[in-house]
C-alpha cells in the first residue's frame, strides 16, 4: 500500500527505453511516462489520486509486466 508516492526500483539498471503506466481497475489510463535506458528506479507521484486500487504496466521491446498498487 501507498499514500502519496510509489516508487518501482529495478534490482539493475535497464538497459532499454521503457514505458511506465497506470490504469484504473476499468483499464482507464491515467498516468504514462517514457523512461530512458539506464534507469533504475521510477517514482510516481500519486497525492492527486483517490484511494482505489490501480495497475501498472512497464513495457518495453522485450519486457511486459502488470501489477497492483493499492493507494490508501
Amino acid at each position: 500500500p501507498t499514500t502519496d508516492q510509489a516508487n518501482i526500483i529495478f534490482s539493475n539498471p535497464i538497459s532499454e527505453n521503457f514505458s511506465v503506466e497506470i490504469f484504473s481497475v476499468d483499464g482507464k489510463l491515467i498516468w504514462q511516462q517514457n523512461i530512458e535506458n539506464g534507469a533504475d528506479q521510477v517514482k510516481i507521484d500519486l497525492r492527486n489520486y483517490s484511494a482505489a486500487v490501480y495497475l501498472i504496466s512497464i513495457q518495453s521491446e522485450s519486457f511486459s509486466e502488470i501489477r497492483r498498487i493499492l493507494k490508501n
